[in-house]
Formats: C-alpha cells, sequence, structure tokens
C-alpha cells in the first residue's frame, strides 16, 4: 500500500475503486446488532450491504491496522462512499499524535466526502470507519476511496482554473451579437480587397476560382529537378488551364451567364 497522489493536495492511500490495487483482505469489517451484511467486488467500487440496520442504527463499521502510514504533508483524512440518504459517517484513526474522531452530518442526496483532521499528526496508525442510517430498512453502499487532504494546497490547486470562468464575455457573447469575419493575417487578401470581392464576384467566378483550386491541389507533379530547380518537381498545371480555357470560351459563347450558377466549370470540363 502506499499513496497515490492525484494533485498537489490530495492523495488516495484506499483505491477501492481499482480491482487490482484495492486491498479489502486488510480491512475488517463487522457491524454488531445489524442483519444481513454482505460485501462484494464490484466493477469501479466495492459494494457492502445490509438487511436491517442495529438498534443504535450501526450498519458498517470497517477497521485496518497501517505500519505508520505517512501524512505529513496533508492536514485531513478524506473518505468518499455512496450511501443512503440520512446516512452518518464517524472517523476514527489512531496517529503518532493521539487519537483523532469526528462524525459528520447527515447525507442528502448527493454524495458528500466526509473529512477527519488530523491536527499535527505526521503519522497514521490506523482506521476506523462507522456508517448508521436511522431507517430500519436494507441498504447498499459503494466503497470508492479513502485518502488524505491539504486544504490550504487545494485551494491554490483550484485556483489554477479561476480564469476560466463559464460567464466571462469573452468565451460567450450575448444572443444578439451579429458575428463578423475579416482577414486576420492578409495571407491572401487583405479586409479591403475581401470586400471588392463580396461586392464585386458573382457565383459563377466563385465557383470557376474553387475549381480551379481543386484542380490545382489535385494535379500531378511532372518532370524532376531540373524542371522547376530546387523546388523539386513542376506542378502539372495543363487540367487547370484546360478547364479555365473552356469556362471563359462557354461565357464568350453565351452559353453560360455571367451572373448564373450553372454552365461548364473547370472541374467539370477539366
Amino acid at each position: 500500500m502506499h499513496l497515490i497522489a492525484i494533485n498537489s493536495a490530495e492523495a488516495i492511500f484506499e483505491p477501492f475503486f481499482d480491482p487490482h490495487l484495492r486491498e479489502v483482505e486488510h480491512w475488517t469489517f463487522d457491524a454488531p446488532g445489524a442483519t444481513g451484511t454482505s460485501q462484494a467486488p464490484g466493477w469501479a467500487f466495492y459494494t457492502y450491504e445490509w438487511q436491517r440496520p442495529a438498534p443504535d442504527g450501526l450498519v458498517l463499521r470497517m477497521q485496518r491496522r497501517y505500519a505508520d502510514l505517512d501524512c505529513s504533508d496533508y492536514e485531513r483524512v478524506v473518505v468518499c462512499l455512496n450511501l443512503p440518504e440520512d446516512s452518518v459517517i464517524t472517523i476514527a484513526a489512531e496517529t503518532d499524535a493521539g487519537p483523532r474522531r469526528r462524525t459528520g452530518e447527515r447525507l442528502g442526496a448527493l454524495r458528500r466526502e466526509e473529512w477527519l483532521p488530523l491536527e499535527g499528526a505526521t503519522r497514521l496508525r490506523s482506521l476506523t470507519v462507522e456508517v448508521r442510517n436511522p431507517h430500519p430498512v436494507a441498504g447498499h453502499s459503494w466503497l470508492l476511496w479513502f485518502g488524505l487532504q491539504h486544504p490550504g494546497r487545494l485551494k491554490s490547486h483550484l485556483a489554477q482554473w479561476a480564469g476560466y470562468h463559464e460567464g466571462w464575455d469573452k468565451y460567450l457573447q450575448p444572443p444578439e451579437f451579429e458575428p463578423t469575419f475579416q482577414p486576420t493575417y492578409g495571407l491572401l487578401v487583405n479586409a479591403a480587397e475581401l470586400e471588392a470581392v463580396r461586392r464585386d464576384s458573382c457565383e459563377l467566378t466563385a465557383r470557376a476560382q474553387d475549381d480551379a483550386l481543386r484542380a490545382l491541389l489535385a494535379a500531378p507533379r511532372r518532370g524532376g529537378a531540373d524542371a522547376a530547380g530546387a523546388g523539386g518537381a513542376a506542378l502539372d498545371l495543363s487540367r487547370a488551364k484546360a478547364g479555365l480555357q473552356r469556362l471563359w470560351t462557354a461565357m464568350l459563347a453565351g452559353d453560360t451567364p455571367a451572373q448564373d450558377g450553372g454552365g461548364a466549370s473547370a472541374s467539370s470540363s477539366a
């Protein structure tokens, strides 16, 4: 068994969610007075069940001894279990600085981690977790993980993400926002040239440009290094050139109206 650090402020020492790492065999489970208790491994948890709580509500008591588990970098023991509503968790520990014990508040519908302050202890020698439930009915729990936490460092760790606020207007715009699309770097056209293209271009011109570019990108190279110098083989422009020539010929002949998107195109003729 060893600590598994999950961030700069928290570490897990009992990973019940992992069937290869959990050490259930080192734990003692009992609940004097409760009936029908049983336990079984689950997919990402360890299951504990009962048919009826003890008269004092006890449904689970689990205990383990440690060979001086080092907790000097942390200030709390934290346990995480899935439990029925109104359950109450009590955590007790034997440490190098004496016993520590804390009982939490009743649980609600949402899972809540329970904690025990170490109050200066640096070694954990044993841990006991008890669960009580006031309802005289059957129930079950999922053991997920036990770990250590340093609340001060946790605050600093979580502060790393404080800049990414979901309501910041630099990320989200109001519903009435109208986006604009302008050249950022001007590699092909600048803002004024783009506006001229949008104003003066027609669908046919746009299609001709698009088809010519597609033909160029798909064109094979011919020749070798001698034909294109140090840049490598020359690009075969014949298909794009032939396609544009056929399109212009059709336009001059009146077969393709300048403002019409139909008719011949560079790709269809290439």
